[in-house]
């Protein structure tokens, strides 16, 4: 093995250790906003590295849009854990003016966290591949002649996935006039999106793909220590992710109310932007390989799952805490008075 892409492994590793041995001994509850955002923020970045290594490497074995697309469910997990505890006290407090909140914060972080992928997301890493094309030779970077007039060609490979989001888009579109979401919606979403991976796993994977760095470090174990070594590092991102990314996100909403930034505007902005993190790390590292397709590739499967996983999961979780399969609605309500926001589980403010 390559002893310096080893010993880039084992740094990147080395970025979660702070993260996983506070969350282990319990000590990062005790840790003030300031620290939890500069202990947490280091081991997401740490444990996007080693996710991104895990899906590249993935490829060798398995359809490289099934290896993103468990990419980008790991990297929204963070998401799904923060919605879900608004969902549940939505239902368990169903009917009272916190039960209404809590609903509506659910909406709001999730329609942040849209906001954000693809207004921010999308455009910013079109722009940053576009600005990376010369040192990086991505093939997928058309040059034209005159300024901002270089565009990202999207390979065709991944035209399924943008079908897939737009049927789930247009579903989107019938939501407001039922007045809410109920359980058809979480079926046709939830069976969108376990259509899509049943489609995705009868592809063929990439043999001739080439990677460089750790991922061609990887490549080159034996099966099955790969696969088991993919699997470690999936395994070990998505739990560093799933537990530092909520306390890093409530740490900034923390800063932000002592510096009188509105609590419901650091809901809509700040922890959607934390907890979208992770997968824009990983779209970096794969522009920066010049590897813009797979990153674009990332992106949309990760919009497809919040467009159809994220949506029929919130309506599961709902309905099993307030005992019914009703509709699910948001109550139009003023911004949430600051401080009044509920508190995860893992909130570093214990």
């Amino acid at each position: 093995m390559n002893t310096r892409k080893l010993a880039v492994l084992v740094a990147a590793t080395i970025l979660t250790l702070p993260w996983l041995g506070g969350w282990l001994t319990g000590s990062a509850h005790g840790l003030t906003a300031g620290p939890t955002v500069a202990v947490a923020g280091i081991g997401i970045l740490g444990a996007s590295f080693l996710l991104t290594w895990g899906a590249e490497t993935a490829e060798k074995d398995v359809p490289r849009a099934f290896a993103i697309a468990v990419l980008a469910v790991l990297a929204v997990a963070p998401e799904y854990a923060v919605d879900a505890l608004y969902a549940w006290q939505a239902g368990v407090q169903a009917g009272t003016p916190a039960g209404a909140e809590a609903g509506n914060l659910a909406v709001a972080n999730m329609t942040g966290a849209n906001r954000i992928l693809i207004g921010i997301g999308w455009a910013g890493i079109a722009l940053f591949t576009v600005y990376r094309a010369g040192a990086s030779k991505d093939p997928a970077v058309k040059s034209n002649s005159g300024f901002l007039k270089n565009a990202v060609s999207l390979d065709r490979d991944i035209s399924l996935e943008v079908a897939f989001l737009l049927a789930a888009t247009l579903w989107a579109f019938l939501v407001p006039l039922g007045a809410g979401i109920d359980i058809f919606d979480m079926a046709f979403l939830v069976g969108l999106y376990v259509l899509y991976i049943g489609v995705v796993l009868r592809g063929e994977p990439e043999e001739d793909v080439e990677h460089v760095g750790v991922p061609a470090m990887l490549g080159r174990i034996p099966n099955p220590f790969r696969a088991l070594t993919v699997i470690a590092l999936f395994l070990f991102s998505g739990l560093i992710i799933f537990t530092a990314v909520e306390p890093f996100a409530h740490s900034l909403e923390l800063l932000g109310e002592d510096i009188g930034v509105p609590s419901f505007f650091m809901i809509q902005w700040i922890a959607p932007l934390a907890s979208e993190s992770p997968e824009l790390i990983v779209v970096v590292v794969l522009v920066r390989k010049a590897r813009s397709t797979a990153g674009f590739n990332a992106l949309i499967s990760s919009k497809l799952n919040q467009w159809t996983l994220l949506i029929g999961t919130l309506v599961i979780v709902h309905s099993i805490a307030l005992g019914s399969t009703a509709r699910w609605r948001s109550t139009p309500n003023r911004p949430p008075r600051s401080g009044s926001r509920p508190r995860s589980r893992c909130s570093p403010s214990r």
